[in-house]
């Protein structure tokens, strides 16, 4: 089962797939509000970077065509963009067999968010 955390604030999401071996993570900016991307540096993670400038709509694109690959998705992070996203999938067929849950965090650097996605994955299994 393919899972997915995708960390959410208004101008950039972390998406961080889960597997047992590697966090991995890929970022998606816009252009779309006043919040700065911030790089991840950590040595056990893979990333490809986004740079290129995307309106809400593109942006909220981007990200669902990513959802469409996993059978479960995590958005946390900022509550109002994640509902955002939500709201601009819920009437879409193509999610309907993918498990998508909103949970609200703090701001989180890459490390907290690592391991926000490694204990929700791994204690929704217990």
């Amino acid at each position: 089962m393919k899972k997915l955390g995708i960390y959410m604030e208004n101008k950039s999401a972390n998406l961080i797939e889960f597997t047992l071996d590697l966090l991995k993570v890929k970022f998606v900016n816009s252009s779309f509000n006043l919040f700065k991307h911030k790089e991840l540096n950590h040595q056990d993670i893979n990333h490809i970077e986004y740079k290129e400038p995307y309106s809400q709509k593109d942006y909220f694109k981007k990200l669902s065509e990513s959802i469409l690959y996993y059978n479960e998705v995590l958005l946390f992070g900022k509550l109002e963009v994640a509902k955002e996203l939500f709201d601009s999938i819920a009437d879409d067929n193509r999610f309907y067999n993918i498990k998508i849950i909103i949970k609200k965090t703090n701001k989180m650097n890459s490390n907290q968010q690592n391991d926000f996605v490694s204990n929700y994955f791994l204690l929704e299994n217990l």
